[in-house]
């Protein structure tokens, strides 16, 4: 994120449809944006996990 922020920054805006003209203005959310997706990604995945396992693990008898 360091290296190459303005490359993710660019990809970012791209997927949410935001010109490269006003992409300054959205400079600060689009760092809150980043880090709301991979919070967004992480429950994902920690729901996609969990439940099949704790399914599994408690239908045993």
């Amino acid at each position: 994120m360091v290296v190459a922020w303005d490359w993710v920054l660019g990809i970012h805006g791209a997927m949410l449809g935001i010109e490269e003209a006003k992409m300054e203005q959205f400079s600060y959310d689009a760092k809150m944006l980043n880090y709301f997706l991979m919070g967004a990604f992480k429950l994902a995945a920690f729901l996609l996990f969990l439940i099949p396992w704790l399914v599994l693990r408690f239908s045993r008898n």
